[in-house]
Parts: structure tokens; sequence; C-alpha cells
């Protein structure tokens, strides 16, 4: 006697549908980005952040001193310029018509894609405000050929089918290497701390210490914390028409490199900035660095919740400094290994319309393709960002 089984009754069987939300595993955390305040009315050429870094110097317990030695207050202004970034998804048109309804399909293509679209122009606007402007997203340990070796840290800024070039250093005047790569595959727990990806295409022979960008973005991305207050010390060269040797610290910012355990140097650094006369108030480190420092707090641990500007809500850690309490918040955007203590009043994001926003040409959101049965939409952003007071904050290099 034969029984019925599962396969034999196959065809009988219905197909349940998926009734959950999908769910996009792609980061979405980015604090700084949500706290940091925002201008979106940043039009015409260029934009002018003026600050003084030195008061007035005809002062002396004796007169004829006090005249012979005056010299006037001393002025800077950084005169900012935008840069664009772009995300830009196409979808067929059979795709676009089969896919509406729920009868047809989970959800909309169209909407997926808006949404993945969003997703990958906020990260990007989101890891570009720790960066300098280079574009540079991750460090090669090692590797010659796919597949590549990098830091855990660094592999959450690269994604499979994004396309990659690679360039000696990170100071924006090293080697390019000729080629792309177009990144197939992502294994962020290689080890305990290190990832691989393979890749397809050529790049020039990659080699241990390159550095990653996504192709297009190599020195074109915005000025981000690490121009504004680079972790070694600005040189004459101009940087938004500014010698900041005149003041490597108060038109540079603070740095501090430390091997001291991570509570003592974050102190350490407090400390420094309430002699400058700064008022930090947030902090911002990498995951696995803030584990470290809530290891360190112990018992001491303060937990609050902070709103960002459009009211979104984010975890922090309060830590008293002598300028009151500054509140830590962990964010995967941040280079692991560099803390950023901020006075938050003394930053802005300043952007033509919304960072980002969906682009629109002639009313329309939806670009029809001329030779294909499709059509495109393109988001993106014309920003940057700005500093009214690059003294008031200082990066800690944590060894």
């Amino acid at each position: 006697m034969a029984n019925q089984t599962n396969s034999t009754f196959a065809p009988m069987l219905k197909t349940l549908w998926f009734t959950g939300e999908l769910q996009n595993e792609a980061l979405k955390n980015n604090p700084l980005l949500g706290m940091i305040p925002k201008k979106t009315d940043f039009y015409g050429d260029g934009l002018k952040i003026p600050l003084s870094f030195a008061d007035l110097q005809g002062r002396s317990a004796t007169f004829s001193n006090a005249q012979a030695q005056a010299t006037p207050s001393k002025y800077a202004a950084f005169t900012i310029t935008r840069v664009n970034d772009y995300a830009i998804g196409r979808v067929d048109g059979e795709t676009l018509e089969t896919s509406q309804g729920s009868k047809g399909a989970f959800m909309s293509a169209m909407e997926a894609e808006v949404k993945r679209g969003r997703n990958s122009i906020t990260r990007s606007l989101a890891v570009a405000l720790y960066r300098s402007s280079t574009g540079c997203v991750a460090q090669v340990i090692s590797g010659t050929a796919s597949p590549i070796t990098v830091s855990t840290a660094d592999s959450y800024n690269l994604e499979v089918g994004m396309t990659i070039g690679m360039v000696t250093d990170n100071t924006g005047s090293g080697t390019l290497q000729t080629g792309t790569g177009v990144i197939t595959g992502i294994n962020r727990q290689a080890t305990a701390t290190t990832a691989t990806f393979t890749y397809s295409g050529t790049i020039t022979t990659p080699a241990a210490n390159y550095f990653i960008f996504v192709a297009g973005d190599y020195n074109a991305k915005l000025s981000g914390l690490a121009a504004w207050i680079p972790s070694s010390a600005p040189s004459a060269t101009a940087f938004f028409g500014v010698d900041r040797t005149q003041d490597v610290t108060r038109l540079g910012g603070m740095r501090i490199a430390s091997s001291s355990p991570i509570e003592e140097a974050f102190q350490s650094a407090l400390a420094q900035l309430y002699l400058a006369g700064a008022s930090p108030d947030y902090a911002f480190m990498n995951p696995l660095d803030f584990q470290n420092l809530i290891n360190s707090l112990g018992s001491k641990v303060v937990r609050t919740k902070v709103m960002g500007t459009a009211g979104t809500g984010y975890s922090a850690v309060e830590v008293d400094s002598p300028a009151g309490v500054v509140k830590v918040m962990a964010d995967p955007n941040c280079p692991k290994l560099s803390v950023y203590i901020l006075q938050m009043n003394t930053w802005c994001l300043y952007s033509c319309k919304e960072a980002p926003h969906l682009l629109e040409y002639g009313g329309g959101e939806l670009l029809r393709l001329g030779d294909q049965d499709a059509v495109e939409f393109r988001m993106g952003y014309r920003a940057q960002l700005g500093c009214s007071a690059p003294g008031y904050n200082c990066v800690l290099t944590l060894s």
C-alpha cells in the first residue's frame, strides 16, 4: 500500500504569501546625520562662514606698551561651495506594471527601488560627514587581487554591486590605480576583526594600505569632519580660502592621539576642549569603540535618549565634562579608533533643497528612457558641511 505524501500531493498545496514587512538590511542608523543642524537654502555660488580667531592685542598693564603693541583682532572666513552626489535607479516597463497592487507582488518595484535608492544616497551622505573630500571609505589590509581583506568596520561601507576604484593614499594626491571592479560578494566576519570581498574587473595591482572609493567619488565628496578637524595639523594649503596655519587649533580643530584607556583618553580630551573655551555636547564613535567605552564605564553608565533634527530618537550615554554633560553616541559610519567630540551648534549641513531629495525636472520624478521600455528616477543632494568654530571641536585618535 502506498501513502499519499507531501511530494505527491504537492500539486494541490497552496503557495503562501509572505505577509510581514520586507526588511532592509542595509544600515539605517546615522546618528550624526540625524543630529547635525541643517539649512536647505544654500543657493548661489558660495557661502561665507566668518569667525574671529584672535582678539586685539593692544593690551598691557603699562599704557605706553598697550599703545605700542596695538594689533587688530584677527578674522577669517571659510567660503564653502557645494558638491553633488547622485543615486539613480531604473525599472523596466513590464516590471513597473506587473508589480502594481498586492495581487502581483509583495510591493511595487518602483516603491522598492526608490526606498533602496534613498537608503543608498543617505548612507553616502552619512559616511561622507565623517570623511575628507577624497571619497575613500575603506583601506586594504591585504590582497593583491580578489579577494581583498579589509577591517570589519570598513566592510559596512561596501556593498555588493558597488563599483570601486583604489588609490595609494588618502591625501587627495595619491596615485590612482587603473581600472575598476564590481563587488560580487562580501564576508563581513572572515575573522573576528576582518572582512573579505571579491570583485570582478581589473584594478592594477591592489596592495596593502591602499584606499578604496566608489568609482566617481575620488576628490569629489563633501568635506566632512576629517577635513575640518584633521587628525594631523593642517598645512598652509588654503581650506575653503583660509590658511589654517595662522592658528592650527582655532582654524583647524583640536587633535589628540592617546594610547591611554578609552575613558581616560576621553576625559583628557574633554578637559582640553574646556581649556580652549569649548562647550562640547555630543561625541560620536564607531560602535566597536563605543562598546569599549561602555565596558570601561561599568556601573557609571548613564543612558539617555536624544532627538534628532527630524524627530528621530537615538540612544546615547552621558559622560560628565568640565563644561557639562556630553552625550556619546555609536555611529556605524564613524571610522574605528576616531572619536569626534563636537560642540554641535558650531556645525551645519548646508544644502540646496533637502539632502537628499528626488530630483525633479519639469515637474516629473520619472524619466522615460528613449531607447528602452523603462523609466529612470534620480535622487541626490547638493551640499557642504560648514563649521563656524573649528577650535571648539576635537578628533580623539585611539590606539
